[in-house]
């Protein structure tokens, strides 16, 4: 009995209501707080509760709107509602975990500094999965990663229309094809003339000489000797024979060499990070 009666003294001198304001260690609690637990080497211990996912209430018997407890459970099977070590709040349908967003496995966020790999979340910049902690191994295989992280090196994030999570496609060039041109008919053709001939002409060497040596006498000169002398015919002009009404094909180059343009606008260098738990 005296040791029960010293235990009550003891809390009594340590807890001071005042108007309905509970005080710890502190015979003058906030007027604004209904508990008023001030301590300069210790701190309030909260109820450590072995939460199974977000959206189920259990351990308790349902949601409570308002309900702070620290989660001590890591629970890796139930992406997107896993739950993994630290404080969790209820909002009255789900846990909802504790952090400066609030943050979720799969979460993006991008950063001008490069701290790197940091309280859970992880640079996407094509490393292999299997260089990941065994929690976010896990995760990254949840969210549909396989073999390797994606690499968003100098690439932008696009809304997924349903397919192709995670995926980095295309580049920052493209070729124009013909039916991105303006509609502008480049292609034509001569005039036709009616039926028309082409002129043809072509000169003939009046006479050619070849000069042939003699062994009869040494000091004699060389003999020439023309041959193939034309029969009165110096020239021959003409025309090819008419084809009848027709065209000649006309092509224009457009004097392009197939260079790739750019596409790329101005930017922000940044950091793109991914949220795989810790």
């Amino acid at each position: 009995m005296k040791k029960i009666t010293s235990l009550y003294i003891l809390l009594l001198s340590s807890i001071n209501v005042f108007s309905q304001n509970v005080g710890i260690n502190t015979s003058s609690p906030n007027s604004n707080a209904l508990l008023d637990v001030p301590s300069t080497n210790k701190g309030a211990l909260m109820a450590r509760t072995p939460l199974t996912t977000t959206d189920l209430s259990s351990p308790l018997s349902t949601h409570v709107e308002g309900m702070v407890v620290y989660n001590t459970t890591n629970n890796l099977s139930s992406i997107p509602v896993s739950v993994q070590p630290s404080m969790y709040y209820n909002d009255g349908t789900q846990w909802v975990l504790m952090g400066p967003t609030g943050r979720k496995i799969g979460d993006i966020k991008q950063m001008a500094d490069s701290k790197g790999d940091h309280e859970g979340w992880v640079v996407l910049d094509g490393r292999l999965i299997t260089s990941l902690s065994s929690i976010q191994q896990i995760n990254a295989t949840a969210l549909g990663f396989s073999g390797n992280l994606p690499n968003v090196a100098d690439t932008y994030i696009k809304a997924t229309n349903g397919v192709g999570t995670g995926n980095t496609n295309s580049g920052n060039t493209f070729r124009l094809t013909q039916d991105q041109l303006p509609n502008v008919n480049f292609t034509g053709t001569t005039s036709s003339n009616g039926a028309h001939n082409h002129t043809y002409s072509d000169t003939n060497t009046p006479s050619k000489t070849i000069g042939l040596a003699t062994n009869v006498l040494a000091l004699l000169p060389l003999l020439n000797i023309v041959v193939a002398t034309p029969d009165n015919l110096s020239v021959y002009s003409g025309t090819t024979a008419t084809d009848g009404e027709h065209y000649h094909s006309l092509s224009i180059p457009s004097g392009g060499n197939d260079a790739p343009i750019t596409q790329k606008p101005k930017y922000l260098s940044v950091y793109t990070y991914i949220y795989l738990g810790k």
